[in-house]
């Protein structure tokens, strides 16, 4: 259920694909409704994984993807095994995903700091992440994808 891992692909997918992989998805959950509430061995939640999904795929098939999903009760606010939300991995450079999880949340779920680090909240964590790939840039890395990718996910955390 959890959406292609697609390094390879070229920087988007068509419309058509986005378009079957949710009448899959959709068909899935028709077949077997508990299918999204289940949890990766390292304690991930589908929207957990679509945090960690490239970059390929539209606003519109995230947001549908993510309404699916969540409407058969995945919680957008737990943490994994590690402390992590799915807004905090979302902020390391996923902003489709982190678009959608800020049009759910509250301020404060937005702005949740880890459990033993409290300052360490998704914004936080995309500046840092920011910063280092603008200091790899510096070292002649071409990183210019990931370092949009953080800007765009820090406007969307402050908005």
């Amino acid at each position: 259920m959890e959406l292609p891992d697609m390094l390879d692909a070229a920087p988007s997918v068509t419309r058509e694909y986005e378009a079957a992989l949710i009448s899959v998805y959709r068909r899935l959950i028709r077949h077997d409704s508990t299918l999204p509430a289940e949890w990766s061995v390292y304690g991930n939640s589908l929207v957990h994984l679509a945090a960690t999904a490239p970059s390929i795929f539209s606003q519109q098939v995230i947001d549908q993807y993510l309404d699916l999903i969540t409407s058969h009760g995945v919680d957008t606010t737990a943490a994994n095994h590690a402390g992590f939300t799915p807004l905090h991995i979302a902020s390391r450079g996923s902003p489709c995903v982190a678009e959608w999880l800020c049009r759910q949340l509250t301020a404060d779920d937005v702005n949740r700091g880890m459990p033993n680090q409290p300052h360490r909240t998704p914004l936080a964590i995309a500046a840092d992440d920011l910063i280092q790939e603008q200091q790899q840039r510096q070292l002649g890395e071409g990183r210019a994808r990931y370092i949009r990718n953080y800007k765009t996910t820090i406007g969307v955390l402050l908005r």
